[in-house]
């Protein structure tokens, strides 16, 4: 048995000209399955990136292209990540129920079988609920004789690599061995958008296409055989969109493409000379930085603005998501007091 894996398409319609390549993106993806004889897709999550709204073009072009995938007879499979939920303490009201009838949509921890394989589902959640259900399928893993077993994940995890893109996001709670990998024949993760392996038998598998400036570029889909249990990585047919970020500190005439996104970042002094050429096209930002231009290092989840700063952490991460209301942080600021405590307590034991 063959399937396709992937996740991480952050399906949107802005800016100008993104609903059609992520039309084109879930078309080329099935015609992929069907190419690959797979007759099932595995979306491990962040369907959708507008969590917070509902587009209502976009969520019917989805449903259009589940409905194709139907009648070439592909099957997508659907679990939530964060971007799917838009509110996190209520995961299972997810805007993925709405695809029921064109897709198999699962919210909640799943466990699937066939002859020889198994697959377990690790959908989105907070972190005590995220570890309780990664018990849940572990205890579940343990009386399954299955030979190939794979588990599904939409989470970040502290040992992984982000992308520049996503340097404000909060430490995470979640480590490797809350997954349980020696348990499975593999685990594939998604929220983290550049493929890398945590453990021999945990990998991102990394977004499909570069989404925004700092994503790395575009990585494809898996497919997965569960008689080899072989995992490859293959590219999806097509031109995307690419996104180039430049440090500049001199004049230079630049090629800019129209189907690509560009970041130049300047001085001040030299804003006005790129305004010029580039100010009134969509695909080109200027970013005004100060001397010695580098660009945005990666980082890992628990690296933060300094080592131990965890509340300059908190302020800039509750600053990027609006809330300025001083009541969060001071909630921010209990938890972190308690969750100091109870370490002082532990390393001092």
């Amino acid at each position: 048995m063959k399937f396709l894996v992937c996740g991480d398409y952050h399906c949107r319609n802005k800016p100008d000209g993104a609903f059609y390549t992520y039309r084109k993106l879930v078309r080329a993806t099935t015609l992929k399955a069907e190419r690959e004889g797979c007759s099932f897709i595995f979306h491990c999550g962040d369907l959708i990136h507008e969590k917070h709204c509902v587009l209502v073009d976009l969520l019917i072009m989805l449903y259009t292209e589940f409905e194709f995938a139907q009648s070439k007879g592909v099957r997508w499979v659907l679990m939530p990540g964060n971007h799917d939920i838009p509110a996190k303490h209520k995961p299972t009201q997810c805007i993925l129920h709405l695809f029921k009838k064109v897709a198999v949509v699962y919210i909640n921890r799943a466990q699937l079988k066939g002859p020889g394989w198994s697959i377990y589902l690790n959908p989105w959640r907070l972190p005590d609920a995220f570890k309780a259900q990664s018990k849940d399928l572990y205890i579940w893993s343990k009386s399954d004789i299955n030979p190939f077993k794979l588990q599904l994940a939409h989470i970040g995890l502290a040992e992984g690599l982000l992308s520049p893109s996503n340097t404000y996001r909060a430490p995470s709670a979640i480590r490797v061995v809350d997954l349980y990998p020696g348990a499975y024949t593999m685990t594939m993760c998604a929220d983290y958008h550049t493929t890398q392996t945590l453990h021999d038998k945990l990998m991102y598998m990394g977004a499909p296409i570069a989404h925004m400036h700092g994503d790395a570029p575009n990585q494809g889909v898996w497919i997965v055989d569960t008689q080899t249990a072989s995992f490859r990585q293959t590219d999806l047919p097509g031109t995307w969109p690419e996104f180039f970020t430049y440090n500049l500190t001199t004049k230079q005439d630049l090629e800019v493409l129209p189907h690509n996104n560009y970041k130049l970042r300047v001085s001040s002094e030299l804003r006005p000379f790129y305004e010029l050429q580039f100010g009134g096209k969509p695909n080109v930002k200027i970013e005004v930085v100060g001397e010695g231009l580098q660009k945005v290092p990666t980082a890992r989840r628990l690296e933060g603005i300094n080592d131990g700063d965890n509340r300059s952490i908190l302020k800039v991460w509750l600053q990027k998501k609006g809330y300025t209301d001083p009541a969060y942080y001071e909630a921010g600021d209990e938890y972190l007091s308690k969750a100091e405590g109870w370490l002082f307590e532990h390393r001092a034991g």
